[in-house]
């Protein structure tokens, strides 16, 4: 029999959380009457046995309309939800559950745990609709990205911008591209940003005026190379 220190050794671990499942002992069935859970801890099957518990009547929506066709919730992990946090949707969810999981990608195997999601579902403020298919290594770059995005769009719509912003501007804008958000056709901007700043300020060239060049001169060597790479 494997244990579940061997089966979860090779999950991606958790920063708060760990890799293995959170057990809390508690285990409501999906079938009872004010038990609602979320529909990524549930089947298609086990939603038609339940409606059909409750109304006598059958399910007649097809399996499609499911994110899932098998239960992915890890027995004896879940935690009570508070309905009075969570965000308004048709059915609430009365519960969470460890879920097992892939990351889409790296391919590895992780958790979604039942405390993260009520995290997200109730002090996040994140739709019921919404789910994690990203393990919590592949999801940080992603928001690291997302931040940078979000800061160049507040820099970049500033009426006025002081040399500091011009920098950061220009760091953000490099970020994104070195990301592959941006294409390298947005280092025109960014020379124009180095100019301006090259311009205003009244002391000798600074250290961070020369780690942008340095880093535009590299996205420039590597899409030349890229390009001479395409046409041969």
């Amino acid at each position: 029999m494997i244990s579940d220190d061997d089966k979860f050794a090779a999950y991606v671990d958790h920063p708060r959380y760990g890799r293995g499942p959170r057990y809390t002992g508690l285990n409501p069935d999906c079938l009872a009457p004010d038990v609602s859970l979320h529909w990524n801890s549930t089947s298609h099957r086990e939603i038609a046995q339940r409606f059909q518990a409750l109304t006598g009547q059958t399910w007649r929506v097809a399996d499609q309309w499911f994110h899932t066709t098998e239960v992915k919730r890890i027995p004896g992990t879940a935690v009570v939800a508070d309905l009075t946090r969570q965000s308004r949707a048709t059915v609430q969810v009365t519960h969470y559950f460890d879920l097992d999981r892939i990351c889409r990608d790296c391919s590895r195997p992780f958790i979604f745990f039942a405390d993260e999601q009520k995290y997200w579902y109730e002090e996040l403020g994140f739709g019921l609709d919404s789910d994690c298919v990203r393990c919590v290594a592949c999801r940080k770059p992603r928001q690291v990205i997302a931040q940078r995005l979000k800061q160049y769009n507040k820099l970049l719509n500033l009426p006025v911008r002081g040399i500091d912003e011009n920098v950061e501007l220009a760091d953000c804008c490099l970020s994104l591209i070195e990301s592959s958000v941006f294409t390298p056709k947005q280092l025109q901007r960014v020379r124009a940003l180095i100019k301006r700043v090259s311009h205003e300020t009244d002391s000798t060239t600074p250290g961070s005026y020369n780690d942008l060049l340095a880093r535009v001169r590299v996205i420039e060597a590597a899409a030349q190379s890229n390009t001479r790479n395409g046409s041969q």
